[in-house]
């Protein structure tokens, strides 16, 4: 993990997750039917045996072993070693790897390749700076034909953005810095999964 991490969010999300305040995961659970068609949809676009996901932002691993119950070669990163923690504590976490990083240097905690990648509601809370790093390590570390599954909010519509609570991005922005992806699918977010009054997207990204 970067020495620059910020450590005001980190000990945030330690709390939460000491605490049980953890409305995202509250919210996923909501949406666990939805989710469970999007990894459908991603076990078609893999038919091969062995096969890859990185859960980037992976908290307490929920969606990681949503993903090795199909089957999947699951590796879990968080900047919060209390999730990461808890993660690996889990009864069904004993053929996944659970490991503490930052989302903005991905290859400094994993490597080969990865034909999925989930990212939860990680990349719309980054910094500008952070955001490149997130790309730099997505294609480096993306198999031929990859795909991506992520969670965003828009903008925050007002400032000052409320503490803790990610400042959200465009699509133009995560395609700035996945230069080499597309968008395959933008469904919206319905209104009762989200922890925020933002509207928010599922998208499909995959690599060209």
């Amino acid at each position: 993990m970067r020495h620059d991490v910020n450590l005001e969010a980190r000990e945030f999300y330690a709390e939460a997750y000491r605490t049980g305040f953890v409305p995202w995961e509250v919210a996923g659970e909501a949406g666990l039917a939805d989710e469970q068609a999007f990894f459908d949809r991603e076990e078609a676009a893999h038919p091969a045996e062995h096969r890859r996901a990185l859960d980037i932002g992976c908290g307490r691993g929920r969606h990681s072993a949503l993903l090795a119950e199909r089957g999947w070669e699951v590796t879990g990163v968080d900047f919060v070693p209390e999730a990461i923690e808890a993660a690996g504590a889990r009864p069904d976490a004993a053929n996944i790897r659970f490991v503490v990083g930052d989302a903005a240097d991905l290859t400094s905690v994993t490597s080969g390749s990865f034909d999925f990648f989930l990212d939860g509601g990680c990349f719309h809370g980054l910094s500008p700076n952070e955001r490149s790093g997130w790309g730099r390590g997505i294609e480096a570390l993306s198999a031929p034909g990859a795909t991506m599954l992520m969670v965003a909010f828009d903008p925050w519509s007002s400032t000052p953005i409320p503490p803790n609570v990610p400042a959200g991005t465009t699509l133009d922005g995560i395609l700035a810095v996945l230069p080499g992806w597309k968008l395959l699918s933008d469904d919206p977010l319905p209104d009762t999964y989200r922890p925020v009054p933002q509207p928010a997207h599922y998208y499909r990204l995959g690599r060209s």
